[in-house]
């Protein structure tokens, strides 16, 4: 939990510096833990391809940016078709064949 203290602020040459103040210093080591996982596992990084560091480092990099591009590649086939009123479940999941997801 952040608390964050009052209107207190020192000025500085970056601006205003918010002062945190975290209950026990365990917590604060919570927070950066839990920020680190953010930014390894779960945040995007456009420099890498936009793909997380932990995909970089576990090598899933080169299956990520595959697939994608593969699914890029079949995308305009599949929207021709839909706007064409060829609307089938079928169309939407090629290959599937009758392991189509139900809507409802």
């Amino acid at each position: 939990m952040i608390v964050i203290q009052g209107p207190q602020f020192k000025q500085s040459r970056a601006g205003l510096e918010w002062h945190l103040a975290y209950k026990a210093p365990w917590e604060l080591a919570e927070e950066i833990g839990a920020f680190v996982v953010y930014y390894n596992s779960r945040r995007y990084h456009e420099a890498l391809g936009n793909v997380t560091p932990d995909d970089v480092y576990f090598g899933r990099r080169d299956a990520i940016l595959e697939a994608r591009r593969e699914l890029e590649a079949e995308t305009p086939a599949r929207r021709k078709t839909l706007n064409q009123g060829g609307w089938k479940r079928s169309n939407l999941y090629p290959g599937m064949g009758s392991n189509v997801p139900q809507m409802f």
